[in-house]
C-alpha cells in the first residue's frame, strides 16, 4: 500500500462528507494499483454548469503553452476564477482528500488552472512537480467528439509503467468523460495525453495539491 493512502477509513468522516465507503475503497484500490483513479457522480449538474460558464469566460484570456520541455505539450491555459477556486477548496474536495490521504493537503493555486485542449493538442509523458503537485486532480468540465472514439483518440489519459526511472509501456487507460474527477499520484506515476483528433475538445479544471506545512 502506498504510504500516502489510508488503508482503512473513518466511517464518521466519510458520512460527514457524503462520499460513500465503497467509493473510497474503489478509488484507493485504483490509486494503489495504477497511481490514478476516477470519482464518478459526485459533481452535480449545477456545479458543472457553473464551472463550464466560468471556463468559457476565462478562455478569453487563455494563453497557448507549447514546447518540448519537460515533455512535448500543447494546450491553452487560463487562471482559476472564483468558482474554480471555491470548488477546489469546497467541502466535497476537502472531504475526499481527507478520506483518501494521510497527509494534510492544500491547494497550490499558482499551479492550478483551466486547461483547454483541441485537435493536435497533447501532453507528453511526464511526472508532476512533487513539491507543488503532490496530488493531481482533474475535473472534466466539457468533452466533445464528432465521432466514435478510436484507439488513437486524445480523449484518454494514459498511465505508464516506470522503467529505470523513465516512462515505459502503457499500464492503464482512463477515458476522458465529462463530469468525472480524476485523482492521481502524478508526481510518482508517468502519465500522458495523446494528441486530440479532429473534432475532439476538452475543457478541464486541472489542480495541484501540496503538503500542508
Amino acid at each position: 500500500m502506498n504510504p500516502l493512502l489510508h488503508s482503512s477509513f473513518n466511517q464518521t468522516l466519510i458520512n460527514e462528507y457524503g462520499i460513500g465507503l465503497s467509493v473510497c475503497e474503489q478509488l484507493v484500490s485504483e490509486l494503489d494499483s495504477v497511481g490514478f483513479g476516477v470519482l464518478r457522480g459526485v459533481v452535480n449538474a449545477e456545479t458543472l454548469a457553473s464551472l463550464s460558464l466560468e471556463a468559457a469566460e476565462q478562455r478569453n484570456s487563455a494563453k497557448l503553452v507549447s514546447g518540448a520541455i519537460p515533455c512535448a505539450h500543447s494546450a491553452r491555459l487560463s487562471k482559476l476564477g472564483s468558482r474554480g477556486f471555491d470548488f477546489l477548496t469546497s467541502h466535497l474536495v476537502e472531504g475526499f482528500l481527507k478520506a483518501l490521504f494521510r497527509e494534510p493537503l492544500v491547494l497550490s493555486e499558482d499551479a492550478s488552472c483551466y486547461t483547454y485542449y483541441g485537435p493536435d493538442d497533447c501532453l507528453g509523458p511526464h511526472l508532476d512537480n512533487p513539491v507543488q503537485c503532490r496530488i493531481t486532480i482533474i475535473i472534466y468540465i466539457d468533452v466533445k467528439s464528432l465521432c466514435l472514439r478510436g484507439p488513437e483518440t486524445g480523449l484518454q489519459l494514459r498511465i505508464l509503467e516506470m522503467s529505470d526511472g523513465n516512462p515505459g509501456p502503457v499500464r492503464a487507460v482512463l477515458p476522458t468523460v465529462q463530469g468525472e474527477i480524476v485523482v492521481g499520484l502524478g508526481s510518482e506515476h508517468w502519465h500522458e495525453r495523446p494528441p486530440l483528433q479532429v473534432g475532439e475538445h476538452v475543457t478541464a479544471l486541472t489542480a495541484c495539491f501540496s503538503h500542508r506545512a
